[in-house]
């Protein structure tokens, strides 16, 4: 008699909020499903940056310090992190990170499966 060969984990459940890319990389808020009531925010939600630089691509945290809403600006959400600012609307963000020039970057509707990737592997592991 034969086994079947072991099912590979199951996706860590999440959904991605925000996602802003261009060829130097990917920035996105994901919120992690099914935790437990009482979850700390700061457990639910997570931003990341993914470098364009890196095949495949690995998920950075970015480190949330701060948010805010500047009605009437061309990109009137601000979130700052310890590596740096994402300003963003609808359809454009920039996102400077520490020591770096600003990036320009668009709104994706369906990232790559290789970024997919990364962030489940991100999520899994934490």
């Amino acid at each position: 008699m034969t086994q079947d060969p072991p099912s590979p984990p199951a996706a860590p459940a999440l959904r991605i909020l925000f996602a802003f890319g261009a060829d130097a990389g990917t920035v996105l808020e994901i919120k992690r499903l099914g935790l437990p009531a009482g979850t700390p925010r700061a457990r639910l939600y997570q931003w990341l940056w993914l470098d364009g630089a890196h095949s495949p691509p690995r998920a950075q945290p970015l480190r949330f310090v701060s948010m805010a809403e500047e009605p009437g600006a061309p990109l009137p959400q601000r979130r700052v992190f310890e590596e740096g600012v994402l300003r963003f609307g609808g359809q454009a963000a920039e996102l400077t990170l520490a020591g770096q020039r600003p990036l320009a970057l668009r709104a994706c509707a369906s990232p790559a499966p290789e970024t997919m990737a990364a962030v489940a592997a991100f999520a899994a592991a934490g």
